[in-house]
């Protein structure tokens, strides 16, 4: 009878250090979501842009995009107001011209890719 019981514990032992050992190397914690958006404007266009983040009418310098560069630039998605409804503005240095997107609705871990072309009217952009 003590022999029963002795085997059983040990396959009990067994049993739970199997289950532990299994349980460490499978479970691996979930990937954060991502609380960013990122920007990334390209210029074509022959004068140096200043860009601009407008949420709720407030207009928030992101940076400056020198002629045939880009410019990265990510931003909390929870800084982007409530609705997440923006725009972007580039103005160009040393020029009266300027030029505004539609209104975005962005969520977090998208790309708002912009390119301004050479005439800054024609300029395109995208969500992904």
């Amino acid at each position: 009878m003590a022999d029963l019981s002795r085997r059983g514990s040990l396959t009990l032992l067994a049993l739970l250090a199997a289950c532990a050992g299994r349980g460490r190397g499978a479970a691996t914690a979930p990937e954060p979501e991502p609380m960013t958006v990122a920007f990334e404007i390209e210029n074509q266009s022959s004068l140096d842009c200043a860009i601009y983040l407008v949420v709720d009418r407030i207009s928030l310098r992101v940076g400056t995009v020198s002629t045939n560069a880009t410019l990265t630039v990510e931003k909390d998605w929870r800084q982007l107001g409530r609705g997440r409804h923006l725009r972007l503005r580039a103005e160009a240095i040393g020029s009266a011209t300027r030029v505004v997107t539609d209104e975005l609705q962005v969520q977090p871990g998208q790309l708002v890719r912009w390119t301004l072309t050479p005439d800054l009217r024609m300029s395109n952009w995208g969500v992904y």
